[in-house]
Protein backbone atom coordinates (compact mmCIF):
# COMPACT_ATOMS: atom_id res chain seq x y z
CA UNK A 1 0.00 0.00 0.00
CA UNK A 2 1.55 3.35 -1.02
CA UNK A 3 1.83 5.98 1.38
CA UNK A 4 2.16 10.05 -0.20
CA UNK A 5 -0.12 12.73 0.40
CA UNK A 6 -3.63 11.10 -0.41
CA UNK A 7 -3.13 8.39 1.18
CA UNK A 8 -4.12 4.73 0.50
CA UNK A 9 -7.43 5.84 -0.95
CA UNK A 10 -7.53 3.74 -3.85
CA UNK A 11 -7.13 0.75 -1.42
CA UNK A 12 -9.70 -1.54 -2.50
CA UNK A 13 -10.66 -4.41 0.73
CA UNK A 14 -12.48 -6.47 -1.82
CA UNK A 15 -14.64 -9.87 -0.92
CA UNK A 16 -10.94 -11.95 -0.55
CA UNK A 17 -9.68 -9.51 2.32
CA UNK A 18 -13.12 -9.84 3.93
CA UNK A 19 -13.93 -13.41 3.41
CA UNK A 20 -10.69 -15.06 4.30
CA UNK A 21 -10.01 -12.61 7.07
CA UNK A 22 -6.17 -11.46 5.73
CA UNK A 23 -3.64 -10.65 8.14
CA UNK A 24 -1.62 -7.91 6.73
CA UNK A 25 1.51 -7.03 7.97
CA UNK A 26 3.32 -4.13 7.86
CA UNK A 27 6.84 -2.78 8.53
CA UNK A 28 5.75 0.49 10.74
CA UNK A 29 7.88 1.07 13.21
CA UNK A 30 5.15 1.70 16.23
CA UNK A 31 7.31 4.43 18.21
CA UNK A 32 7.85 6.67 14.88
CA UNK A 33 4.29 6.34 13.77
CA UNK A 34 2.45 6.01 16.70
CA UNK A 35 0.48 3.20 16.43
CA UNK A 36 -0.71 1.28 18.93
CA UNK A 37 1.20 -2.25 19.12
CA UNK A 38 -1.26 -4.92 19.35
CA UNK A 39 0.14 -6.91 22.35
CA UNK A 40 0.26 -3.53 24.29
CA UNK A 41 -0.01 -3.55 27.20
CA UNK A 42 1.67 -7.33 27.63
CA UNK A 43 4.62 -6.56 25.64
CA UNK A 44 5.93 -2.48 25.65
CA UNK A 45 8.81 -1.56 23.88
CA UNK A 46 11.53 -1.98 26.54
CA UNK A 47 10.00 -5.96 27.04
CA UNK A 48 10.77 -6.33 23.02
CA UNK A 49 13.95 -4.87 22.85
CA UNK A 50 14.84 -7.41 25.77
CA UNK A 51 13.37 -10.46 24.16
CA UNK A 52 15.30 -9.33 20.66
CA UNK A 53 18.85 -8.80 22.26
CA UNK A 54 17.87 -12.57 24.52
CA UNK A 55 17.55 -14.24 21.31
CA UNK A 56 20.60 -12.54 19.55
CA UNK A 57 22.75 -13.89 22.62
CA UNK A 58 20.93 -17.42 22.72
CA UNK A 59 21.86 -17.81 18.88
CA UNK A 60 18.06 -17.76 18.32
CA UNK A 61 18.54 -14.90 15.78
CA UNK A 62 21.38 -13.56 13.49
CA UNK A 63 21.98 -10.53 11.48
CA UNK A 64 24.54 -12.88 9.66
CA UNK A 65 22.41 -13.27 6.10
CA UNK A 66 22.00 -9.11 6.63
CA UNK A 67 25.50 -7.32 8.00
CA UNK A 68 27.10 -8.47 4.62
CA UNK A 69 30.00 -7.86 4.43
CA UNK A 70 32.12 -7.66 7.76
CA UNK A 71 35.45 -6.33 6.75
CA UNK A 72 38.27 -5.44 8.92
CA UNK A 73 38.57 -1.18 9.98
CA UNK A 74 41.65 -1.08 8.08
CA UNK A 75 39.14 -2.32 4.53
CA UNK A 76 36.61 -0.24 5.88
CA UNK A 77 36.67 2.59 3.29
CA UNK A 78 36.99 1.05 0.45
CA UNK A 79 33.99 -1.61 1.66
CA UNK A 80 31.92 1.14 1.48
CA UNK A 81 33.13 3.19 -1.57
CA UNK A 82 32.75 -0.47 -3.40
CA UNK A 83 28.94 -0.50 -1.15
CA UNK A 84 28.08 3.53 -2.88
CA UNK A 85 29.35 2.18 -5.62
CA UNK A 86 27.37 -1.18 -6.64
CA UNK A 87 24.84 -1.00 -4.09
CA UNK A 88 23.33 -5.16 -4.90
CA UNK A 89 26.67 -5.77 -2.95
CA UNK A 90 26.11 -5.04 0.77
CA UNK A 91 22.30 -5.13 2.21
CA UNK A 92 24.21 -3.59 5.89
CA UNK A 93 28.48 -3.64 5.88
CA UNK A 94 29.64 -4.64 9.23
CA UNK A 95 33.11 -2.88 10.21
CA UNK A 96 35.27 -5.24 12.79
CA UNK A 97 36.89 -3.37 15.15
CA UNK A 98 40.63 -5.15 16.20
Amino acid sequence: VPFGPHGAIHLNMDEEFHHNRITIIGSQASAYWRNPDRDHPRWTPARAFAATIDCFRRGLLTGAPIVTPIVPFADAVPALEAAFTDPSRAIKLGVKMN
